[in-house]
C-alpha cells in the first residue's frame, strides 16, 4: 500500500471508531434511562452489510494481525435490509467480533448475514397466493439470521 492509502485507510478507521464512541457515549446514557424505564429503542430501516456488517470491520481492522487473522463479512443478499436499532445490533455485533479476535492465534473471523426460509414462512401467503416477500422465489419473508464465526478453539465441551 502506498503512504497515502495508508494514511485515508487510518482516517477512515479513526472517523469509525469516533461515531462509535460518540454513539456508545449516548448508549451509556440510554442505560441510566433504561434503569428508569425511559429507554428509547430507535429502529430504522438499516442496510445490514453498509451499516452495521462493514462498520464492525474497519472498527476491528489491525493491521499488524492482518497477516494472521482475516476478516471476512457474507450477506446474502447483499443489500438485505432489516428494521432495528442499528447502533445497538452494531454493538452486539462489534462485541461477538471482539470475543472472536482474543481466541483466534491465526485463522478468520467471519460476519455473516443471511435469510433462512423455513416451512412456516410459506404461512405468510397473501390473497394470490403469492408470499409478501417478492424476493423470496418460495414466497414468505424468511427470518435474519446474524452469526460471528471463527476459526478459534471454541469452548471446551467440559466447560459448555
Amino acid at each position: 500500500l502506498s503512504n497515502s492509502s495508508v494514511i485515508m485507510e487510518d482516517i477512515h478507521v479513526i472517523d469509525s471508531s469516533l461515531h462509535f464512541i460518540n454513539d456508545l457515549l449516548r448508549n451509556m446514557l440510554d442505560m441510566q434511562r433504561a434503569r428508569h424505564q425511559q429507554l428509547e429503542i430507535h429502529t430504522k430501516p438499516t442496510h445490514l452489510l453498509l451499516d452495521v456488517l462493514k462498520p464492525v470491520v474497519s472498527m476491528l481492522h489491525l493491521r499488524d494481525l492482518a497477516a494472521v487473522v482475516q476478516v471476512h463479512v457474507e450477506c446474502d443478499p447483499p443489500d438485505l435490509i432489516v428494521n432495528t436499532d442499528p447502533l445497538r445490533l452494531k454493538q452486539i455485533v462489534l462485541n461477538l467480533a471482539r470475543n472472536s479476535m482474543k481466541f483466534v492465534q491465526n485463522g478468520f473471523i467471519r460476519l455473516v448475514a443471511r435469510v433462512e426460509h423455513g416451512e412456516d414462512d410459506d404461512q405468510e401467503d397473501n390473497d394470490d397466493g403469492h408470499g409478501d416477500d417478492k424476493s423470496n422465489p418460495k414466497g414468505g419473508r424468511g427470518r435474519v439470521v446474524l452469526s460471528v464465526e471463527d476459526s478459534g478453539p471454541g469452548i471446551d465441551p467440559e466447560k459448555r
